[in-house]
């Protein structure tokens, strides 16, 4: 058997065996920022939606910064620093259901064509808390998913938040419950009729937030980092013929030198 024959059938075989492993591997998501809401402020303790363009129903929402020393007084500061390092971030201190609210914008809006492979994430912190929920709006009407965040996570204490929760909150948005929400801004999903779970209606996504529950004295949350990424799940046979291509692009190099 000729040299150039052994050559081909162990380029054959290199082939065969590294399809094997493609295929063995767990496929790569790929992700895609499509928006980014970090709450950066310009002076501590002002108005939400007069600084990032985000809406708070009883619009008393503020942003919130790290100080040193720390202020014991004050209502939203930070004594660890924030996830993503910018030192700002959104909060609340509340007494009662006061702390009901919805935070939401429309500063943006998600395309159907994009929606498949959407997800929110959030970095958040809690005290007491009675949960949260994803809010959207599509077509002119609201839907909010299931509560997340129920409890404490991180550590605040009444006025600061202390540590925040490890790797924040995360929702896919097509596969997510859904729920026809027809009180927004103010209406408290927990006491209304939401009706049977369903599946986030077609069409864009115009409007989105978070709606916060809160309905004992002391309670406190914090937010940062609302991020809408667009990831995808390369196909099998996507990375097959990509590698397919490299492997061949190899062989004929090889061969032109010899």
């Amino acid at each position: 058997m000729t040299t150039h024959k052994l050559n081909t059938i162990s380029a054959v075989c290199c082939l065969v065996v590294m399809f094997g492993l493609v295929l063995a591997l767990p496929p790569l998501a790929l992700a895609d920022t499509l928006y980014t809401e970090n709450f950066v402020g310009t002076t501590h303790t002002e108005n939400l939606s007069a600084t990032v363009g985000w809406n708070a129903n009883n619009n008393v929402l503020q942003v919130g910064q790290v100080q040193a020393p720390p202020n014991a007084s004050d209502f939203w500061h930070d004594l660890v620093g924030t996830p993503d390092g910018d030192n700002w971030h959104a909060a609340k201190y509340v007494t009662g259901a006061s702390g009901r609210l919805s935070l939401d914008t429309s500063e943006f809006t998600v395309q159907a064509a994009d929606r498949n492979g959407t997800q929110f994430s959030v970095d958040f912190a809690a005290n007491r808390n009675k949960g949260l929920r994803w809010t959207a709006e599509v077509g002119g009407s609201w839907y909010v998913t299931d509560e997340f965040g129920t409890g404490t996570h991180g550590t605040m204490s009444e006025k600061a938040v202390q540590t925040w929760e490890p790797g924040g909150a995360t929702l896919d948005v097509e596969t997510s419950n859904w729920f026809l929400w027809t009180g927004h801004p103010s209406g408290d999903p927990d006491t209304q009729p939401l009706g049977a779970a369903v599946s986030l209606p077609a069409g864009d996504i115009t409007s989105f937030g978070i709606y916060i529950d809160n309905d004992n004295n002391s309670d406190s949350w914090a937010i940062d980092n609302f991020v809408i990424s667009n990831v995808v799940v390369p196909e099998p046979n996507t990375l097959m013929l990509a590698t397919l291509g490299l492997l061949s692009l190899g062989a004929t190099r090889r061969r032109r030198r010899r």
